[in-house]
């Protein structure tokens, strides 16, 4: 979580949705960091003019992850495969995050005042940095400018839809949602 003290904006980033590039930007900048990129302080967003909170096409974030993942351990698993195969560490972020049904963004939505997609981050980072900002991307391995629909089957659609219904509903995000 960053805050902008003179402004009283402030950013929660959960994994997954730029948030390494926008770490860049916000300590150039000044901003002061509250605990690990990815916390969330209660009291800090209470106290925030405006609390940003960036999600991602829940398809996309597991791709990437399911990638990650591959490339280390090398085990062909297609990502419903990998899905029903994940550690506990996987799910346990997912469960802890999640009201019922599974949430990726459990932790973060109750206290955003504004929610940004992933596919708007580089007008927010414009907003918030000034339009000449250069949106640093300072991500892993990743899927070397392939759009994550490539790496899906229908079952993979499926089983990340079922994951995570209810939260995608809410966010009126598709699996073709542009990125």
């Amino acid at each position: 979580m960053y805050v902008n003290d003179t402004t009283g904006v402030a950013v929660v980033c959960p994994p997954r949705t730029g948030s390494r590039s926008f770490e860049v930007l916000a300590r150039a900048a000044g901003w002061r960091q509250v605990g690990g990129r990815h916390h969330v302080d209660a009291g800090e967003c209470e106290r925030a003019s405006v609390v940003y909170c960036v999600v991602r096409n829940h398809w996309d974030v597991i791709a990437s992850w399911w990638l990650r993942n591959e490339a280390v351990d090398r085990n062909g698993w297609s990502i419903s495969e990998w899905l029903a195969q994940r550690d506990a560490s996987l799910f346990q972020f997912f469960e802890l995050a999640g009201f019922g049904q599974r949430s990726m963004y459990g932790r973060w939505l109750p206290h955003a005042t504004t929610v940004v997609q992933f596919e708007d981050l580089a007008p927010l980072l414009r907003t918030l940095f000034g339009d000449a900002v250069e949106v640093p991307y300072v991500g892993g391995e990743g899927r070397h400018g392939r759009n994550y629909t490539k790496y899906y089957s229908h079952e993979d659609r499926v089983a990340v839809l079922d994951l995570f219904r209810d939260e995608i509903v809410a966010l009126g995000l598709t699996f073709y949602k542009p990125v």
